[in-house]
């Protein structure tokens, strides 16, 4: 499938209208804009909703779409990234981005992620921390109901008590994971470099050893508290497993 047959699909089949009624005829008039490949107007509106807070997966795949349309690879990357924490867009958006990929003159070598970053990972994109909160509170309570059960009724109180210790097991293990979540989420972002290149340095300086080299569409993680305090730079984690700081300019952040 190419990315063009993916942009029709998306707008004449999949993605019909976006559910905001205020702002679905300026979506539906950026749709037109961009079947009719005026790639700039269809963007401008498609911003415009985003400004106005109104995000939704639908949004961001067509700014992605647009970004294609444009030659923009390194941004349709960007939106498309974005559109896959989206269920109502996962699917779409992880085969485009498989299709953007492979248009990316340079590639970067990638660490494999280790277990428990891909268990959080998918704990994060399944559920998220509200619901882990949610499931952990609920698992107490059950724990707290079955233990004075078997005080009032202690018919079977060794299985009963193993019964309490494990769903209390199992609640503290929902509710650290979900504060786990919270603490990476709120420490680091993903970035996007939407430039040729840049250097990345030891240093938040250009004057300091050159680390590496981020390349247009690299995805870095960046860590938001070491970065602050230092206006213009970023310390990022590249997906080969390297560190540095880089301008904030060209990343893209999320």
């Amino acid at each position: 499938m190419t990315l063009r047959t993916l942009l029709l699909i998306s707008l004449s089949v999949v993605f019909p209208a976006i559910s905001l009624n205020a702002q679905q005829a300026t979506f539906d008039r950026a749709n037109e804009l961009l079947l009719g490949q005026q790639t700039d107007q269809a963007m401008a509106l498609y911003r415009s909703i985003e400004e106005e807070g109104y995000l939704s997966g639908k949004l961001l795949f067509n700014m992605g779409m647009a970004s294609v349309e444009s030659d923009s690879l390194s941004l349709a990357k960007y939106y498309f990234l974005r559109a896959a924490r989206f269920d109502e867009t996962r699917e779409e958006a992880v085969e485009a981005l498989r299709l953007v990929e492979n248009h990316f003159s340079r590639k970067a070598s990638v660490l494999p992620s280790l277990p428990w970053e891909r268990f959080f990972n998918w704990l994060d994109e399944r559920l998220g921390t509200s619901l882990l909160l949610t499931i952990g509170l609920i698992l107490l309570n059950l724990a707290a109901c079955i233990l004075l059960l078997s005080w009032f009724l202690p018919r079977y109180p060794r299985y009963q008590r193993f019964a309490a210790l494990s769903i209390t097991f199992l609640a503290f293990s929902a509710l650290l994971s979900a504060g786990w979540i919270g603490y990476l989420n709120e420490r680091y972002d993903t970035g996007i470099m939407v430039v040729q290149e840049q250097g990345v340095y030891s240093e938040p300086n250009e004057h300091s050893v050159l680390v590496s080299t981020a390349w247009e569409g690299y995805r870095m993680t960046v860590d938001r508290d070491r970065s602050a305090g230092y206006e213009g730079w970023y310390y990022v984690r590249l997906e080969n497993g390297m560190y540095g700081w880089i301008h904030r300019d060209p990343v893209r952040v999320f």
